[in-house]
């Protein structure tokens, strides 16, 4: 498992150069408030005070925790390498959100950024990751979601969660999403056993 420092495989520099382009163009990354519950629930239910949003965009989750729950986080960091002034690598945190984030991820490199996230995540934290195409396009023509795991997807992105140490505590799956609450666990070989059967 990589350390923070040790994965700087995490985007090639022409995909981090089409991010930034499609960022500069458009209003793009404006939805992690919709995630706004799920996130405090997971938060408080294991007594967090710090919060990593990884691949944050504009910082909507940022803007609505501090509205609707101005002393709830301690600390909060916003990391997205698609936006320059939030491309440094963060510091690990109790809690580790990642919303419509992992389908944009270029698929050769999903290994290294799952790692970073897990190398990262204190406590536990939550996930919600798209299965369809995106209807946006980035600014090179093709489609925003890079990894698209269709019918199928929610048992593709559990098998590959749970090859992590962290535990999956939930999940919802539809046909267009996926939402998993996740936990930490040192010395966790992952729980794909509990989640799929014996």
């Amino acid at each position: 498992m990589q350390t923070a420092a040790e994965a700087v495989d995490l985007i090639s520099p022409e995909y981090q150069a089409i991010l930034r382009a499609t960022h500069a163009k458009q209003s793009w990354g404006r939805t992690g408030h919709h995630f706004l519950q799920e996130v405090v629930t997971g938060y408080q239910e294991l007594g967090c005070s710090t919060l990593l949003d990884y691949g944050s965009g504009r910082e909507s989750l940022r803007i609505a925790i501090e509205y609707y729950y101005p002393s709830l986080v301690k600390e909060m960091v916003c990391y997205d390498p698609g936006i320059e002034d939030r491309s440094a690598l963060p510091a690990p945190a109790d809690f580790v959100v990642g919303t419509d984030v992992l389908e944009h991820v270029e698929p050769h490199l999903i290994d290294n950024v799952l790692d970073h996230m897990d190398s990262l995540m204190i406590k536990g934290g939550f996930l919600n990751i798209a299965l369809t195409k995106a209807k946006r396009l980035l600014s090179d023509g093709s489609n925003a979601h890079l990894i698209v795991a269709g019918k199928y997807g929610s048992y593709m992105w559990l098998e590959m969660l749970e090859r992590r140490s962290w535990v999956v505590v939930d999940y919802q799956g539809s046909a267009k999403r996926l939402k998993v609450w996740l936990r930490k666990e040192v010395g966790n070989a992952g729980s794909k056993a509990r989640l799929l059967g014996p």
